[in-house]
């Protein structure tokens, strides 16, 4: 009785490198014929393998995109927005007037939006220059992009700010009031919906 003999045949494809292992009984020769056997039979299996790494690599170029998408700081999501703001407390007094002011001055480029967002706002997100990130409502902040710590807007009545952010201009300042005071908006980013 001849001894077995196992062969491991590695070898390259177009699809990348394949790996098959035989194991015959006889002599070297018949082992060598086994391995091309089981290279044949292996071969309906690469393929099922190359069809599960084309979906793979589909999967992965998708959830890629995706992420860049999310990552792309123009990327607004349907149905949300993306806005900066500058807020003037009606508590302090003079808010609209103040408020009116400084537009005049970000629009004669006497400062830009960041430094006066950094400068005058008293809302907290005056340290990101205004920015309220990607968001559906005022009142709900924490579902889009902005996180941390709890905003004044949260579970509040915003509907004014929200329909002034959902209408706006791209790049325009605009004013609105709200129960908190007087605040400037620029919204650089709204969803687009293509059809």
């Amino acid at each position: 009785m001849s001894p077995t003999l196992a062969a491991l045949v590695i070898g390259t494809a177009a699809h990348g490198p394949s790996v098959h292992v035989c194991i015959a009984q006889g002599p070297p020769s018949h082992v060598l014929r086994s391995a091309a056997a089981a290279r044949a039979a292996a071969a309906p299996l690469m393929g099922l393998l190359d069809g599960a790494r084309s979906v793979a690599d589909g999967a992965k170029s998708i959830a890629d995109g995706v992420k860049a998408a999310y990552e792309d700081d123009s990327f607004v999501p349907e149905g949300f927005v993306r806005a900066r703001h500058i807020l003037f407390l009606a508590s302090e007094g003079d808010c609209e007037a103040k408020a009116a002011a400084l537009t005049a001055r970000i629009e004669r480029g006497e400062i830009d939006f960041d430094d006066a967002a950094l400068r005058f706002s008293a809302c907290p997100t005056r340290d990101l220059h205004g920015a309220l990130g990607t968001f559906a409502s005022l009142s709900r902040l924490r579902e889009g992009t902005l996180s941390g710590d709890s905003m004044p807007y949260d579970g509040k009545d915003t509907a004014a700010f929200d329909r002034l952010v959902q209408t706006a201009e791209v790049g325009r300042l605009c004013t609105v009031a709200s129960q908190w005071g007087t605040h400037i908006v620029l919204a650089p980013g709204l969803a687009v919906l293509l059809l």
